[in-house]
């Protein structure tokens, strides 16, 4: 299951998707604009993750993900949960805020760059914006050096794809592959 938890102006909207074999097979929206019952709803999902949240596995069946998108805010005012950039705890201190941050491990940094990257994925398909598409770039840089490939050797890389397979820029959709 997903949660995906978002404010909007009139209240709270909540997705819950069911997904079975990567795809969804149930979906419901619910909205809401009373505090308690948002409160309550808050401990609810609290209790599942405790019960069902994170696994060993990032892509475990089981596990329940509960997504806060950038800009999102819990209760007592906090974005939690997110991957940022090295100067942004400055930039947040610079503003009268306080931080509170943790260097993650090798496997936590992995795993929260996969994350970033499907933010950053999710945030340029939104707002189809160049500076979207550099923040993906960031994080792809940043995964190829953490894997010990240079900006340079991925940029080779992509230009021996290019060379032996093309571009995108024909246009070039397959519908299908007809079978002897």
């Amino acid at each position: 299951m997903i949660f995906e938890l978002r404010q909007v102006k009139n209240g709270i909207v909540l997705k819950v998707t069911v997904r079975e074999d990567d795809e969804a097979v149930d979906e419901v929206v619910y909205q809401e604009t009373f505090e308690d019952e948002i409160a309550s709803f808050a401990e609810f999902l609290r209790f599942l993750c405790d019960e069902w949240g994170p696994s060993t596995s990032r892509h475990s069946p089981e596990r329940i993900y509960i997504e806060v998108r950038p800009g999102d805010k819990t209760e007592d005012g906090f974005v939690r949960g997110k991957l940022v950039r090295d100067r942004i705890p400055e930039i947040i201190q610079e503003s009268g805020r306080t931080p509170i941050v943790h260097t993650l491990d090798e496997d936590e940094f992995r795993t929260a760059l996969l994350d970033k990257l499907q933010e950053e994925i999710d945030e340029y398909l939104l707002e189809d914006s160049p500076e979207e598409l550099a923040d993906v770039l960031e994080v792809v840089y940043t995964l190829a050096e953490l894997d010990g490939t240079s900006q340079l050797k991925l940029e080779d890389m992509r230009h021996e794809k290019w060379q032996s397979r093309g571009r995108f820029k024909s246009r070039v959709f397959l519908d299908a592959v007809r079978v002897p």
